[in-house]
């Protein structure tokens, strides 16, 4: 297979063939569709005094990927496909770096169910420079009283259990996974909300004003939102989703394109 690898004790990486990892009790095999290099990666493909007395070469470089699950070892017991940390905190948790994070950001609409609305959460130091110095924060509105209540709550909720996050990253993966037999050119991944990629711009309106008229609710996407060319319909599931909603949405997906006659 094919691996960005630090090969050598010098500036630079390398795209190289490496032998596929071998699956050991304790380890899970995951195919890697998509990767990317940031943070700590720059300093190995500079090979600055950090990365020569850190990183032992030859290494393979790669940070944040998406991927499928092919394997489990024999003492795996439990594994949660597509989750984002453990008690479902995001990145910062999935990547195990709590409590290292200067800032931490994010949205109050799709996970939290608020609509609208966003934060930013640090040292208290800091956040007093950002109410001072910064400039999406000096020209927003206030949060609505009601937004910022549920928002509160849903933390609340999100913090007591995780039955919420498990159930919808279930039905995430019974979803994708049905279309995906069915033949639909998905972006590959593990996140709840993803594309159906169908390439013209039209198409991706009149999908889904039919799916809509039968009572299946997707948003079409085309330029500028996203590149010309790659026009898609997204799709957004919920843990309150039943399987049987879900099957019929498939199946109302396997009608539509029949009628339209994409790929």
């Amino acid at each position: 297979m094919k691996a960005l690898v630090k090969a050598k004790s010098e500036r630079g990486l390398w795209m190289l063939d490496v032998p596929e990892p071998s699956l050991g009790p304790d380890d899970v095999l995951i195919r890697v569709h998509q990767t990317g290099i940031r943070g700590t990666d720059f300093h190995i493909y500079e090979w600055d005094a950090w990365a020569q007395k850190t990183i032992k070469v030859p290494m393979v470089v790669g940070h944040e990927f998406v991927g499928e699950v092919v394997a489990f070892g024999s003492n795996v017991g439990d594994f949660q496909v597509g989750e984002l940390g453990g008690r479902g905190r995001g990145s910062h948790e999935h990547c195990d770096v709590i409590g290292r994070v200067d800032f931490i950001t994010g949205t109050l609409d799709k996970a939290f169910g608020g609509m609208s609305g966003g934060f930013a959460s640090g040292r208290r130091e800091m956040i007093e420079m950002l109410r001072q110095r910064s400039r999406p924060n000096l020209f927003s509105n206030s949060l609505a009283p009601m937004i910022a209540g549920a928002s509160l709550e849903a933390l609340q909720i999100l913090n007591e259990s995780t039955v919420l996050r498990d159930t919808l990253m279930h039905n995430t993966h019974f979803f994708r996974g049905a279309m995906t037999d069915a033949g639909f050119n998905l972006v590959p991944g593990t996140h709840p909300i993803f594309p159906v990629m169908l390439g013209d711009a039209n198409l991706a309106t009149k999908v889904a004003d039919e799916m809509l008229k039968q009572e299946v609710y997707v948003v079409g996407f085309s330029y500028p939102v996203v590149p010309i060319g790659l026009a898609r319909i997204r799709t957004q599931i919920s843990a309150p989703d039943s399987l049987e909603e879900l099957d019929r949405a498939v199946r109302t997906s396997i009608n539509v394109r029949n009628e339209f006659e994409f790929q």
